[in-house]
């Protein structure tokens, strides 16, 4: 069966997406160990002008960008979060763990995991100055930087949502025991969302961005900091869960055009019109994840002519 024009549409937009991509993850180098991550340039002209404090500006939008600039800057710069993370804290980690805990006091209403019974206990919360931004953490190395650009866009619009998904974590003999404040981390999925929340959290300090009253939803949700902790008998198997979890999550895709057709044709008579509804939804919703341009056109002219009968 010879595939329609509209599907052969389908499948270049999908490919040259699917490049895009590629070409992206290229950006990021790879290294044989940590220390070779290390960086050894010396800080450019254009990291000084993007690192300028922000103190004064309360648009939101505006610190967005500020931010996701900055970020970018030091990604081309270091050639990802972790390694810019790596070189920022080099000398003085303790120091940005400190300033964690100070602006996301520790809670006693809240039951953070303890070190000695983990692996008796499934679910728990972890406080976010115990997240390790380290690849020997994760058997993936180094997250993507195009990776983490995407998920810092999610988080200063949505926060860092956990409760759904909660990171997925591992422990070895030796971190049970390490008290609260000296445990750090152990990745089987979640590695890349943590790496993007300290790299911003990092850069708001930086920035001189007060968290606390420009991005209150994303302070709320650090506050609380699901996890799910795995048993695994070795390193290998916590690589290959890593790998099965990939599969699956490379699986789920933003909404296309039929989604978007199928979901406004279902809120069909209620108080919003489609075109209010995209609107509403792109209000809320990440750079990435805004409903435009031909996608918009398209689920919209198509809600239009299924509700005259022109297509059924």
């Amino acid at each position: 069966m010879e595939p329609k024009p509209e599907q052969e549409d389908s499948f270049v937009d999908a490919k040259a997406e699917e490049m895009s991509t590629v070409e992206e993850k290229l950006e990021s180098p790879v290294f044989d160990s940590f220390e070779d991550s290390e960086v050894k340039l010396a800080p450019s002209s254009r990291m000084g002008e993007v690192m300028q404090p922000c103190e004064g500006i309360t648009d939101r939008e505006t610190l967005q960008q500020r931010v996701l600039t900055a970020f970018d800057v030091l990604c081309d710069e270091c050639g990802g979060p972790s390694q810019w993370l790596a070189e920022r804290f080099k000398h003085s980690e303790a120091d940005f763990r400190a300033s964690l805990s100070s602006v996301f006091p520790w809670m006693a209403s809240i039951d953070y995991v303890q070190p000695a019974v983990l692996g008796k206990k499934d679910k728990g919360f972890v406080h976010v100055s115990t997240l390790s931004f380290s690849p020997d953490r994760s058997t993936k190395g180094f997250p993507y930087r195009c990776t983490c650009r995407h998920i810092l866009e999610e988080i200063l619009v949505h926060g860092f949502l956990t409760e759904a998904e909660p990171l997925l974590l591992w422990c070895s003999p030796e971190d049970r025991v390490l008290s609260q404040v000296d445990f750090r981390c152990r990745y089987v999925k979640g590695c890349a969302r943590c790496v993007s929340l300290l790299s911003l959290l990092a850069l708001f300090r930086d920035l001189a961005v007060d968290v606390m009253v420009h991005f209150p939803h994303i302070y709320r949700s650090v506050q609380l900091i699901h996890v799910m902790f795995q048993a695994h008998a070795s390193l290998t198997s916590v690589a290959i869960a890593n790998a099965h979890l990939s599969c699956s999550g490379s699986i789920r895709q933003a909404h296309d055009v039929m989604t978007w057709v199928n979901k406004l044709r279902l809120l069909e008579g209620g108080s919003d019109r489609p075109a209010a509804i995209l609107e509403k939804f792109n209000s809320n919703a990440s750079a990435r994840g805004k409903v435009t341009g031909n996608c918009r056109v398209a689920a919209l002219a198509l809600c239009s002519q299924i509700a005259s009968g022109d297509v059924r």
